[in-house]
């Protein structure tokens, strides 16, 4: 009986403290490495509606202009995220990488603050911008969903030759 007892008082207190600070330090490096490997992730995604070269291409940028937020967002614009980046082709090609981007404001100054919007297609538009000196910001010229359009054009031009047929 003693020894199940001795057994149950080691089993059953509380741990040092020794043992909480490296399973907390453990933990922490399980989080970090996890958030690492996300961002991994994330960063290479890449967009299934346009390829990244047309994508690229295709972004209007305007220097000293800035994002109007809550006007934008009040019309229905979505923020996405911001990272800070080096430079601003770096935030060009982060948000041709981020489904729905098609606007970024890209901070010129030391820390590179890159925000990433959906403002909606050009008959839709959802943004305002103002002038701003340190910002840059940009817009995605072409309709995102130009491939969807395209393919749906071909497959109605396809439904009409086959009818033709009868």
């Amino acid at each position: 009986m003693l020894a199940i007892t001795k057994f149950y008082t080691h089993v059953c207190t509380f741990p040092s403290t020794t043992m909480v600070s490296k399973v907390s330090t453990l933990l922490l490096l399980i989080l970090v490495s996890c958030l690492v490997s996300c961002s991994e992730q994330f960063l290479r995604f890449k967009r299934a509606d346009i390829d990244l070269q047309t994508c690229i291409a295709n972004f209007d940028i305007h220097r000293d202009k800035i994002i109007r937020t809550q006007d934008s967002q009040k019309m229905g614009a979505k923020y996405l995220t911001e990272f800070d980046l080096g430079t601003r082709e770096e935030c060009l090609r982060l948000c041709c990488e981020t489904d729905n981007c098609d606007v970024f404001v890209f901070e010129e100054k030391n820390s590179g603050g890159c925000y990433l919007f959906h403002c909606g297609p050009p008959e839709n538009f959802k943004c305002k911008f103002t002038h701003h000196a340190n910002y840059s910001s940009a817009v995605l010229a072409i309709n995102r969903h130009l491939p969807d359009l395209e393919s749906q054009i071909k497959l109605t031009k396809h439904e009409q030759d086959l009818s033709k047929l009868r």
